[in-house]
């Protein structure tokens, strides 16, 4: 039989008991929901539909400080966590505008403490999980994330400000070398924008660099992650330059900082040029140091060989024997001055005194000498005019400008010997020759050329010969001052100085030197006479510390009719002097003397007798010059060793009134 069907009220009542069941197990699903959003380790919050806070778990009540108690159903619950009003209807109107579903909404909210924080919302209105919930949100504490960010980020602009306000260049390059970022200063160097390069491999947008320093040094840096530098020169157009290169590798590629150093380098390279000038000079101070002290000691040798030999000429009878002997001596012992005279001028301790001369002779004797010393793979051929005027210059400026020009046309034949011509002759220059050389004047000159058949020059050297310390010769031990050294001796002498060379055919110098063409006697005084000796009978007192020099000089003054009283102790004459003022009518004194030098004896005297003329020898000594002489009212100044005539006449320029005045006498 069918079961019964159930009644009205039956099946009523067991709905309502599926219905109680159904309640009892939604309950236990929303207890067991809250139970656990409770505890999560995010911020959720619920809301009612009239916006009403109705649920704040744990989390909520740890970042904000308020227990759910002070939130939960309190209408003023929005005005606790953002009391700002503007804030508030700001961030209500873009909840209207999103809607109630949106996701990572960050809102700074404010803390029960007053602090604030900003939390990143995701609201949730379409699964409502627990009756009575119109919608709730999911909230994460971002503050310190977003201080973290902030910081990075101000940390990254101030990078870039940095990168962008260097003067050097910077650049970053990805492990395909591809350019990641490019400065200003890399946009300026290097000629282009950070838009044509950022994105590109590097090489692809400088092809100029490919296959060079550049490309194997990164790849390096890449390989070994290793930093490293380096300094090259590019040459490639429009990159010339001299550049030091840095590069760092860092965990996705390298950054490379780069700068032109050809100002640096030159600068390098000039301030080596500089201490090698300096070092030169020194050597130079210290054989001038030398040549002083030798000048002195060999004038004082000197000036006793020449006075004797002059005197004893003077006692022999003419054409004799022995009149010619003497004659060479005395010949010898000037040659010997003028030699002395020579060092001091090399170690520019003095200025040599330039005169009429002819120069043919010079120009001989320097090819006699180099005769001796050039091997006999180099042939030597002279064409020297006699009749050549004079210029005024002195020998050793001759010797030098000869032996110079010879001695680097010898060095270009070094190797494979050749043929060494030297030439002198008159020239005349007409005003025409005037544009290439327009340093000199019209007018009458002597011409030396000195011709090699050696290596010649380039057009690039040519143009810097004559330039101080420049040398191709360095490693030889070529100190590049002979040609500039000639240069400065033909512009002081008032000439010119040219050069014609052709690689494998040789070179030729042309000196110009302008003719002297007032008469002149042998000494350089022009329309002057032989002078006479010069004789006399006033009293002279004689110091110096020489005795032989003492002597020797007395015997000189006595022979032109001078009383002399010689001293060989500057304390002991300034005492004869104190003692007896008027009883001498001049002073000769020698300038470097132990216990007082001629210049303290000087100035004493003067004090005691300010009209005493006062003449004072050296043989070399810094302390004293023919203008500081004048300047402190010496009446002359007479450089060791002196012949007789010269002396003579100088004493009587002095007795005289001819010397300098005392009313020039100042204080050094």
């Amino acid at each position: 039989m069918a079961a019964p069907k159930p009644t009205y009220e039956e099946l009523e009542k067991k709905i309502e008991c599926l219905e109680g069941e159904l309640q009892h197990c939604r309950s236990a699903k929303e207890e067991r929901f809250l139970k656990i959003v409770t505890h999560m380790p995010v911020m959720v919050d619920a809301f009612d539909e009239k916006g009403n806070i109705i649920f704040w778990n744990l989390e909520c009540e740890r970042v904000t400080g308020y227990a759910a108690d002070e939130i939960i159903d309190n209408p003023d619950a929005l005005k606790l966590l953002y009391p700002d009003p503007d804030y508030r209807k700001e961030m209500m109107g873009l909840i209207s505008k999103l809607g109630f579903d949106f996701q990572n909404q960050e809102w700074n909210v404010t803390c029960k403490n007053g602090t604030a924080k900003t939390v990143s919302f995701s609201n949730i209105s379409e699964e409502v999980p627990i009756s009575g919930w119109f919608s709730w949100a999911v909230g994460v504490d971002v503050t310190e994330v977003k201080r973290s960010r902030e910081a990075l980020r101000r940390y990254r602009d101030r990078l870039v400000n940095i990168l962008e306000s260097i003067s050097d260049g910077f650049f970053s390059l990805d492990s395909d070398l591809r350019v990641t970022y490019f400065n200003r200063a890399a946009a300026r160097l290097l000629q282009r924008e950070p838009n044509e390069v950022l994105g590109r491999r590097l090489f692809n947008a400088f092809p100029q660099a490919r296959g060079s320093i550049f490309e194997t040094k990164y790849t390096e840096a890449l390989r070994t992650r290793k930093p490293l530098s380096f300094e090259t020169y590019f040459g490639v157009p429009p990159y010339e330059n001299w550049y030091d290169v840095q590069v760092y590798p860092f965990e996705r590629g390298i950054t490379v900082f780069f700068r032109v150093i050809t100002e640096i380098k030159r600068g390098r390279e000039e301030r080596e040029r500089l201490e090698r000038q300096l070092q030169h000079v020194r050597r130079l101070e210290a054989i001038g140091t030398l040549s002083a002290g030798i000048a002195h000691d060999f004038n004082n040798i000197l000036f006793p060989i020449i006075g004797y030999s002059e005197m004893l000429m003077e006692d022999a009878p003419p054409e004799s024997d022995t009149r010619e002997s003497l004659q060479e001596i005395f010949n010898a012992a000037n040659r010997a001055k003028d030699l002395i005279r020579q060092i001091l001028t090399f170690s520019r301790q003095s200025e040599e005194e330039q005169k009429p001369i002819e120069i043919p002779n010079a120009v001989k004797e320097v090819l006699n000498l180099l005769r001796a010393t050039l091997p006999i793979t180099i042939e030597i051929r002279k064409k020297i005019d006699p009749e050549c005027g004079k210029i005024l210059a002195s020998p050793t400026q001759i010797h030098q400008i000869v032996m110079n020009l010879c001695t680097n046309a010898y060095h270009s034949m070094q190797e494979n010997g050749g043929r060494l011509t030297v030439s002198l002759t008159p020239y005349e220059m007409e005003p025409n020759d005037i544009p290439p050389y327009p340093e000199v004047t019209p007018g009458p000159y002597l011409k030396l050329t000195v011709t090699d058949t050696g290596v010649g020059m380039p057009p690039e050297i040519v143009e810097r010969i004559f330039e101080p310390y420049f040398t191709t010769r360095r490693e030889m031990g070529g100190n590049g001052l002979g040609l500039s050294v000639v240069h400065g001796i033909v512009k002081n002498l008032g000439g010119h100085i040219g050069v014609y060379s052709e690689r494998e055919r040789g070179t030729a110098f042309h000196v110009y030197l302008p003719v002297f063409t007032t008469a002149a006697d042998e000494n350089g005084r022009p329309g002057a006479a032989p002078q006479p000796l010069a004789r006399g009978h006033e009293r002279v007192l004689l110091v110096d510390d020489e005795p032989q020099t003492a002597k020797m000089l007395q015997q000189m003054l006595s022979r032109l009719g001078y009383p002399v009283t010689p001293k060989t102790d500057s304390l002991e004459a300034l005492e004869s002097f104190r003692n007896r003022p008027d009883d001498f009518d001049l002073v000769i004194t020698d300038t470097t003397m132990p216990r007082m030098t001629g210049i303290t004896l000087f100035k004493k005297m003067i004090e005691i007798r300010p009209d005493i003329p006062v003449i004072i020898c050296t043989g070399y000594s810094d302390l004293i010059s023919e203008e500081k002489a004048k300047k402190l009212g010496i009446k002359a100044f007479i450089a060791k060793p002196v012949v007789m005539r010269e002396l003579s006449v100088q004493i009587r320029e002095v007795l005289d009134g001819k010397g300098s005045s005392t009313e020039e006498r100042s204080e050094p």
